[in-house]
C-alpha cells in the first residue's frame, strides 16, 4: 500500500510539473521554430543528462551539501533573483511591445 501512495504522489507531482507551461516550453518552441522537428528530442535529452548529473552527485554524498540551510538558502536567493530578472524582462517587452512572433533570423529552414 505504501508504495502505490509513493508511486501515485510521484506520478501527480510529476504530472503538475509537465502541465504547467514553463521555460522549458519556451525553449522547445523556440528551438522547433529554429530546428524543426529534432528540438524537442534533444531539449528533453538535454533535461534528462543534467538530471542524471543531478542524481550522481547527490548520490556520491552532496546531499548533504545542498540540505545545508546555508546553501539551500543561497540557491533559493539566487533562483529568486534568476526568476525575477526574467519576469522584469518580460514586463518590459511587453511595455515596449518588442515582443513578436515574427520571424527574425535569415535562413529559417523551419519554413515559418
Amino acid at each position: 500500500m505504501v508504495l502505490w501512495g509513493i508511486f501515485v504522489s510521484a506520478f501527480l507531482i510529476g504530472f503538475s510539473g509537465a502541465m504547467m507551461p514553463g521555460p522549458m516550453l519556451g525553449v522547445t518552441i523556440d528551438g522547433s521554430l529554429k530546428k524543426g522537428w529534432t528540438a524537442g528530442p534533444l531539449t528533453v535529452l538535454g533535461h534528462g543528462i543534467l538530471e542524471l548529473i543531478l542524481i550522481i552527485i547527490m548520490t556520491f554524498g552532496l546531499k548533504d551539501f545542498f540540505s545545508n540551510p546555508t546553501v539551500a538558502g543561497f540557491i533559493g536567493l539566487f533562483g529568486c533573483a534568476f526568476l525575477a530578472w526574467m519576469g522584469y524582462g518580460m514586463i518590459k517587452s511587453s511595455i515596449n511591445k518588442s515582443v513578436s512572433l515574427e520571424n527574425q533570423g535569415a535562413g529559417n529552414s523551419a519554413g515559418v
